[in-house]
């Protein structure tokens, strides 16, 4: 069977089959009737020098030289693959480079990835063994005693590739040859390394995007945000040719603003001057940010060297005392500044660097070094609101400054390196065949005044709940309470939310009880514990009255724009409360919505709460799923912040109902496997307790429908190009065959694996005017499936839904497996009905409803984290399996 075959091992065209993209959807049966078009895309077709297919490739590698007096000289490698030391190896190879222009790089083109790697156009002249090494001095980045750093670099010939033929790659892309590592050829990595390099020594480049630091805006509270270009070389079927593309996007980071430390404390804690006395959540919230982050001291303007924060000092300038060994006097480090530099400190609080030193430097001494970026840190709603104002670009802007990019960012017609290695570009997007799948009705209860079915509009792939009714209501809600964190003069609004909110319920069908039981109560939030021990005692007080515990409570939270750290408090300690703890449903409605009653908002929480109380809300008709039993598999795992010790969280969701509408879900914790001696969740991708998971899904099937799905077909999301093989299909698809014959012997349902694509850079712009919605994005259903998909893999990209703002991403989907057989005009329309069936939302969605109820899930599950993960009471989770919408 071909999912045997070695990660490594090419494979002949006849074994592979299996993975071959089996045809196009334009030619089955429904895409030959479908309305055709051509859409522009952002990739820029590259041809390379037929004359120029061998390149030589080199290993280099960079230590850091120090020696102190009376002390042997030490070396200690520079490794490691965070941005800053990218670009430091980057300097010292530009140094180098720069010294023997006229000797080792006489007339060759050469490019270095930021790694291990140097690529070159011809084989430089090295001396002795094809090898040189030499220490290279920095007279722009100094050590503490403010003398220029110094690096030893060694360049060899690659012992092991020594040459890289682009041969290799233009047999894989023809298609004749089937290679999983397709997705890491050496040829693809120096073609990117040739298109980076120039860009990288003029502007700044993190990962595969290289920033403008002129092209940057404030966000506020001393962050900027800096405009770039994606850009990366990436195959294309081309035809049936196969062809080479440059992917350019315009992107977009978050880094910390230029400023001395003191002005940008201000900035961030929205202050005119930093309180002489820091709380202790305020001083752990500056540190949260500033942890890590390299400032230069401003008071020795000739000194370049680089000081990494550690934290804010727990003393400060005018209180700390050290013996100054040249006036042999003690003082305070305000005195000795003054005395010193000239320095009359107006703050006096000081930050501690990281080494075995930990100086002290006051803040108003620091600052802060450019191009830093501000990753991984939560933006307020003011600074969201400003990004969002700034990134959602509609797609004709979108497309001019992509276009203004490659011609004076990355100069792709102008770059002389790129000559050198026999690579053009066009200067055009390239345009590409396409065509739109029909929207699907959408099915409602036969006693909707609308009729049961509606169609959404052609221009957004939206409906509206109007004269409908949910096709099947969930439980009768006899008994509710609300829970506010609004103070005490806002109970009237309460009482009026509550009862608008029931008779909205009402007129879209759900089952709410005429004597419906409605109570109401105020909480003030105070710590975690404490305002959790005031819903328990809510709840107790509930149950002891002659109506006795709630079977919903509505939670009415602070507004996420306005607070947004107490909303998450509050939300997720509610969410960990009542799923953990008291098995109860919930809902949480922000503030300004129970203050300002809105018909649309109470209809969009009805559609929850059925879904809650084990309502249908709609159904669309799926391709199959009338014939045999089914079920639909999502997969996702959220990852915690980078350099969080929290773990990852892998949630698997499962369709219990012949409308594929309905969700149970489970999830588990992950840990990275430590390689420092410390746990982490990040990057930890495999479902490695699939099998567990997929198991309780699958009896979850059976129980509600007294019989196992003969079908299972899952989507998968999160999974990189590079990990098709090794992840998906030497692991997590036996995982799911191995819970099929765990649940019962002999159970061999037929699978289909699908890859849900999210994370990339491609676009489409369309060029017929009735393609276009309002906005000027493709309208819903476009499928483009030529030319810039796999030369061989059935790969697919669709724009299912309207974007509300900026320029829509569309979807991409790899069918890796297949024993289905499913037509690919049927699996293409399958997947975009899909589309239509999340059943919170009355528009197409960008992605399948498995995969966004799998999001969903995780999300929850991420909300129980408290020290560790809480795990849903399972007879909760059993007997409500929607509870996490």
């Amino acid at each position: 069977m071909a999912a045997k075959v070695s990660v490594n091992q090419n494979v002949p065209k006849e074994q592979s089959q299996s993975y071959r993209r089996p045809g196009f959807g334009d030619e089955g049966q429904q895409g030959s009737k479908e309305r055709k078009t051509r859409v522009l895309t952002n990739m820029f077709e590259l041809k390379t020098d037929p004359n120029m297919t061998t390149y030589h490739q080199y290993t280099v590698e960079f230590k850091r030289y120090s020696m102190r007096e009376g002390e042997a000289a030490r070396t200690e490698p520079l490794t490691g693959e965070s941005n800053n030391n990218k670009r430091l190896r980057r300097h010292i190879f530009a140094t180098f480079q720069k010294r023997h222009q006229d000797d080792f790089f006489r007339n060759v083109g050469v490019a270095y990835d930021g790694g291990p790697n140097v690529f070159t156009t011809g084989q430089l002249t090295l001396r002795g063994n094809n090898q040189a090494s030499e220490l290279i001095e920095l007279e722009d980045d100094h050590d503490r005693a403010g003398k220029p750093n110094e690096f030893y670099i060694d360049i060899r010939e690659n012992n092991n590739k020594p040459t890289v033929s682009l041969d290799e790659l233009k047999v894989v892309l023809s298609g004749d040859t089937f290679e999983w590592t397709f997705f890491n050829n050496l040829g693809l990595k120096m073609l990117n390394a040739f298109l980076h390099h120039n860009p990288a020594l003029r502007y700044v480049q993190f990962g595969e995007s290289i920033f403008v630091p002129e092209n940057r805006s404030p966000l506020g509270g001393g962050v900027d945000l800096w405009q770039g270009f994606f850009a990366s070389v990436r195959p294309g079927e081309g035809g049936g040719k196969g062809k080479l593309f440059a992917n350019v996007n315009v992107t977009y980071t978050t880094v910390y603003e230029p400023n001395d430390l003191a002005t940008w404390l201000c900035k961030f804690l929205n202050s005119d001057r930093v309180p002489a006395k820091l709380e202790n959540h305020m001083r752990d919230n500056i540190n949260s940010v500033l942890k890590h982050v390299k400032v230069r001291p401003l008071h020795r303007p000739d000194c370049k060297t680089k000081y990494t924060i550690a934290k804010i000092a727990s003393v400060t300038a005018d209180k700390y005392k050290f013996m100054n060994n040249k006036s042999g006097k003690e003082e305070t480090v305000a005195e000795y500044f003054k005395a010193a530099y000239n320095v009359t400190l107006k703050s006096y609080h000081m930050i501690e660097t990281v080494g075995t030193r930990k100086d002290l430097i006051p803040i108003e001494c620091c600052g802060i070094v450019e191009g830093q970026r501000y990753q991984g840190k939560q933006l307020t709603g003011d600074q969201r609101a400003n990004m969002i104002k700034i990134t959602a670009k509609r797609p004709n802007e979108n497309k001019s400054i992509i276009l203004d990019g490659i011609k004076n960012v990355l100069s792709l017609n102008q770059d002389k390196l790129l000559r050198l290695a026999g690579l053009s570009s066009s200067m055009q997007m390239a345009s590409v065949p396409g065509h739109f799948k029909r929207m699907p009705e959408i099915m409602y209860s036969p006693s909707s005044k609308q009729g049961a079915t509606v169609r959404p509009k052609p221009d957004d792939g939206a409906w509206n709940l109007r004269d409908v009714q949910f096709i099947k209501p969930g439980e009768e809600l006899r008994n509710w309470l609300a829970i506010s964190f609004l103070p005490d003069r806002f109970s009237e609004q309460t009482r009026n939310f509550l009862r608008d909110l029931a008779n909205q319920a009402r007129v879209q069908g759900m089952k709410i009880a005429q004597n419906l039981q409605q109570r109401s109560a105020s909480i003030r939030w105070r710590n975690d514990k404490q305002t959790r021990d005031e819903i328990i005692r809510i709840l107790q007080d509930a149950k002891k009255s002659s109506a006795g515990l709630p079977q919903l409570v509505i939670f009415i939270v602070e507004d996420e724009n306005r607070n947004r750290q107490a909303n998450n408090d509050q939300y997720n300690l509610v969410k960990r409360v009542m799923d953990t703890e008291v098995g109860i449903l919930s809902q949480c409605v922000q503030a300004p919505h129970v203050i300002r009653i809105n018909k649309q908002y109470l209809a969009n929480v009805a559609l929850k709460l059925n879904l809650k109380l084990n309502g249908t809300n709609s159904s669309v008709n799926l391709p199959r799923i009338d014939k045999v039993p089914m079920m639909l598999i999502g997969a996702d795992v959220t990852h915690p912040q980078p350099g969080s010790t929290m773990p990852s969280i892998a949630a698997v969701v499962g369709s219990v109902d012949r409308h594929a509408a309905r969700y149970a879900e489970r999830h588990v914790e992950q840990f990275k496997e430590p390689t420092s001696g410390k746990k982490t969740g990040r990057g930890k991708e495999e479902i490695d307790t699939m099998t567990d998971l997929v198991v309780e899904l699958l009896r979850e099937f059976r129980r509600i429908n007294k019989i196992l799905p003969k079908v299972i077909v899952m989507f998968r999301d999160g999974i990189s190009e590079s990990q098709f093989k090794p992840l998906a299909l030497d692991k997590e698809l036996p995982y799911i065959k191995a819970a099929c014959t765990k649940v019962e012997q002999g159970y061999n349902p037929t699978i289909t694996y699908i890859v849900v694509g999210k994370r990339h850079h491609t676009r489409f712009y369309p060029t017929d005017a009735k393609d276009a919605d309002r906005k000027g994005n493709v309208k819903p259903g476009l499928i483009v499936e030529r030319e810039i998909t796999h030369p061989y893999l059935f790969d697919f990209y669709l724009t299912s839904h309207s974007s509300l703002q900026g320029t829509s991403r569309p979807c991409h989907y790899h069918v890796l497996f297949d024993e289905n057989k499913f037509k690919v005009d049927e699996l293409q329309d399958f997947t975009n009905k899909l589309c239509y069936n999340f059943q919170r939302s009355t528009r197409a969605v960008s992605i399948p409803a498995p995969t966004y109820y799998a999001h969903c899930a995780a999300k929850r599950a991420r909300s129980h984290l408290n020290g560790r993960l809480h795990m849903t009471k399972p007879e909760f989770a059993s007997r409500f399996p929607m509870y996490y919408v």
